[in-house]
């Protein structure tokens, strides 16, 4: 990480990573992240696929409004629909994109 850093941002060289995390990246099959609600006090968040920093904090607020004040703007995201995603197989070819994708930004 600090590598790739000090590539894209050469003043940043030398400067140390203190916290990382990683996980599986959250790909929904439509592409689309998937906001709503389960069950009356269940919501969900997720499959924002990398794009993730201003989206979620939209969900966020969406989801708050909904709760706090009735809103109804969530269900525009309910014809996207909670999506299974193939398991492992799934979860292989999220990985083969996601590397593809890297070595395409690579060049």
């Amino acid at each position: 990480l600090e590598g790739e850093i000090a590539q894209a941002f050469p003043t940043l060289k030398g400067a140390r990573v203190e916290h990382a995390w990683a996980g599986t990246m959250a790909y929904a099959v439509h592409s689309m992240p998937q906001i709503g609600r389960l069950r009356p006090d269940v919501w969900l968040c997720t499959a924002f696929g990398g794009r993730g920093l201003n989206t979620t904090a939209m969900a966020g607020e969406l989801i708050a409004s909904a709760i706090a004040d009735d809103d109804e703007r969530w269900k525009l995201f309910a014809p996207f629909g909670l999506v299974g995603t193939g398991g492992l197989a799934g979860k292989l070819a999220a990985e083969v994109r996601l590397r593809a994708l890297a070595m395409a930004d690579a060049r």
